[in-house]
């Protein structure tokens, strides 16, 4: 029974593959972004020519030394000056706390006014510089003539000023190939700038009075317009008056408060009782109190007829002692005696809800009458506290005029004193807050060319031009050099690598059969990590038949289909490798077998496939080599008999390899990829770049087999950067540390 091998569905002519994440859809896969560089593969890569620079710029540096020191030696002189705070009064510094930010501004001013054109040129136009200078003044001339503007503009070049740290100190330098002109050029320019500070300060002087006079004049206003305001306010009062009149407000409020509390706890009372006697008149039976009766009691009706009452009740008594209790009299007094007291009790009901009404209304007008007392306590106390708001008000304005009145008379006392320390400033001629505090001294010493400075300047000017020439240089090669190269290109997958042959310390005699001849070397274990990967993807998804492609010739493929069949074969997996390369067959060279016959005679129907299929060493492993040269149609590896012959390969064998004509001079790959399970590109190291791999890589996409990954083969540790220690470290695991070469 034929197993068929599951049938992938073929992309549409033209359908662009999903885009990446980062990608936007329907952007073309390509290779152009840049490669990333990593620094210390770079070095380790260039290290000798990085060294030789090195050495050169050294060598560099010391030779434009003694040039520069021969031909333009610099000599720098300089002036320091001394800055002293603001002086407010004859003897006295401003010792305010932001003191020190206001030196700075003036010394960050000083700097500035130092370098610029003004005392520049007046520097380059004075006399003293054409006679103490005059080697300077000699390379401006135009016959006696000096040109002022490129005078001025050189010295502003040589000229620099800074501030000597967190000191009070600033530094006038200036720079010459000729120490005397140096030092006398930059004591014309220190003489002029001090000739000017002097003038300047004059004119601080002058601008100061003028400023302190007129904040004297808007003191004077200032004060009369707060006496015209404080008289407006008191009128015909006196500030005494006010305080008194507000005091008495104050005290009315006191005593309207303490009366409004009084009536209120009335209120209150009023309407607690109030309340109980509404609550007791809703009852069916009222329950009067003890004063309500006793007041009843009290009524002059009520007490005649219980006087009345209590003389018949001793009549009744006297009358049954004598005529017994059925007598007709003594029935008739006990019923009138029952009569007055319903009469009586009665009586008593009528007063008793009389009295009880009374004493409700009573209760209610009282609490109206605590509610209008409290109305007009409250409109009394809101009046007083008005009037006493106002006065106070009132008396606080003055007050605040006062004090403002004696706080401008204080300011223009102070200012006035500020005047006088003003003239008399100004009469001291020399008065100046910069003084000369080091003056220049002829420079023994140049300030350039300096060794230090030389050698580290050679070694960075050439190793920057030599280092630009190299990233530019590895930004520019779009060969692939490592699988970092091979990421770099869109939904492009690296399956894995394999050293190149001189790289492995076991020293692989025929790198075609290295996992048969050398199972523990370096490229063997790449080869098993490459089937790893394989295995899990093509069983994942029932693959049998893989195609193993590369882009160029002396790419590897060949030598990456006898490996791998062989590492395959190692797993316990039936293996079946066809060389469909009909135009160089090489794998029958590599094996040791006959070239005929093979895959060209199944197709031609001379032969079957159990008949051309040779055995080899390991009996997982069959070949069905290329077969004779006069029956290699290129076309027949397009044709149903291809299909069918790979359909039944596959049904027998676990996995079938396919070795291919490369990609870039010969279609015969991207026809067997149309009729197998899966393909694999090989690229070699160093020799393919990342544009034919992104090609190729889309046209295996279309394809109908599936497009598994790229192996980067043939790669040098120059190239992986830590690729040299990991192939060390791994030999040396897998050999118990024995020496490369050694048998294992």
């Amino acid at each position: 029974m034929t197993t068929m091998p599951p049938v992938r569905t073929p992309q549409a002519p033209g359908r662009t593959p999903a885009p990446s994440a980062g990608q936007s859809p329907g952007a073309p896969a390509s290779a152009s972004a840049l490669p990333t560089l990593d620094p210390i593969k770079l070095v380790k890569k260039y290290k000798w020519l990085l060294l030789a620079t090195t050495v050169v710029g050294m060598v560099l540096g010391v030779v434009s030394h003694f040039v520069l020191l021969r031909v333009y030696p610099i000599y720098t002189a300089f002036i320091v000056y001394e800055c002293a705070p603001q002086e407010e009064s004859v003897g006295t510094m401003t010792l305010t706390p932001n003191f020190r930010d206001e030196l700075d501004k003036f010394m960050a001013t000083q700097v500035q006014i130092l370098t610029s054109d003004r005392i520049a040129r007046r520097a380059a136009e004075d006399p003293e510089m054409d006679k103490n200078a005059k080697a300077w003044t000699d390379r401006f001339k135009r016959g006696n003539t000096l040109d002022t503007a490129k005078a001025v503009k050189a010295l502003k070049r040589r000229l620099s000023a800074s501030i000597l740290g967190e000191s009070k100190f600033v530094r006038l330098s200036l720079w010459d190939t000729d120490p005397d002109v140096a030092k006398a050029a930059v004591e014309v320019v220190g003489a002029v700038y001090l000739r000017d500070r002097r003038s300047d300060s004059m004119g601080e002087l002058a601008e100061r009075k003028k400023l302190i006079g007129d904040s004297i004049s808007e003191i004077n206003d200032s004060v009369s317009r707060l006496q015209n305001s404080r008289s407006r306010l008191l009128v015909d009062q006196t500030v005494e008056s006010l305080d008194d009149r507000a005091n008495q407000a104050i005290r009315q409020m006191t005593a309207i408060d303490e009366k409004l509390v009084e009536i209120r706890a009335a209120k209150e009372a009023y309407i607690v009782r109030r309340d109980q006697l509404r609550r007791e008149q809703e009852r069916p039976i009222r329950n009067y109190s003890e004063t309500i009766r006793q007041q009843v009691d009290q009524n002059p009706t009520i007490q005649n007829l219980t006087n009345t009452i209590n003389t018949l009740k001793g009549e009744l008594t006297a009358m049954k002692q004598r005529l017994g209790d059925k007598h007709r009299d003594v029935v008739q007094l006990g019923t009138r005696i029952n009569g007055l007291e319903l009469q009586s009790q009665s009586e008593r009901e009528k007063l008793l809800a009389q009295e009880f009404d009374s004493q409700l209304d009573g209760y209610t007008t009282a609490v109206t009458s605590a509610e209008a007392q409290e109305s007009d306590m409250i409109k009394k106390f809101d009046e007083a506290k008005a009037r006493a708001a106002e006065l106070t008000q009132t008396l606080a304005k003055v007050k605040d005029i006062d004090r403002e009145i004696e706080r401008a008379t204080e300011s223009k006392a102070r200012l006035q004193q500020d005047l006088k320390s003003i003239d008399i400033m100004g009469g001291m001629r020399g008065q100046s807050r910069v003084v000369l505090f080091q003056p220049a001294e002829k420079p023994k010493v140049v300030t350039f060319p300096k060794l230090y400075v030389m050698l580290p300047a050679g070694v960075a000017l050439l190793l920057g031009l030599v280092g630009g020439v190299v990233v530019v240089r590895e930004i520019v090669d779009q060969r692939v050099k490592s699988p970092a190269d091979v990421a770099l290109i869109p939904r492009t997958r690296v399956l894995g690598i394999v050293p190149h042959a001189q790289e492995d310390p076991a020293g692989a005699e025929r790198i075609e059969t290295v996992f048969r001849d050398r199972p523990t070397s370096v490229l063997s274990e790449s080869f098993r990590q490459l089937r790893v990967a394989l295995l899990k993807r093509m069983h994942n998804a029932g693959h049998k038949s893989l195609v193993v492609m590369s882009g160029m010739p002396d790419s590897g493929a060949t030598t990456v289909v006898t490996n791998l069949a062989y590492a395959f074969a190692a797993a316990d997996q039936s293996v079946l490798v066809v060389d469909a390369n009909f135009r160089r067959p090489a794998i029958h060279k590599y094996l040791g077998l006959a070239e005929a016959p093979g895959l060209a005679d199944v197709l031609a129907g001379a032969t079957t496939l159990d008949a051309a299929a040779q055995s080899t060493d390991n009996a997982n492993v069959k070949v069905l080599t290329a077969g004779s040269a006069g029956a290699r149609a290129f076309e027949r590896l397009s044709t149903r008999t291809m299909s069918e012959l790979l359909r039944e390969a596959s049904s027998r064998f676990d996995l079938v390899l396919i070795d291919v004509a490369p990609a870039m001079v010969a279609g015969d790959a991207l026809a067997i990829a149309a009729r197998c399970d899966a393909s694999m590109l090989v690229v070699r190291a160093m020799a393919e770049k990342r544009g034919m791999v992104a090609r190729l890589r889309n046209e295996l996409s279309d394809a109908r087999a599936e497009f598994t990954g790229v192996l980067v083969n043939a790669v040098r540790s120059a190239a992986g950067g830590y690729l040299r220690g990991n192939i060390l470290a791994s030999h040396n695991y897998q050999n118990n540390g024995t020496e490369p070469g050694a048998k294992e």
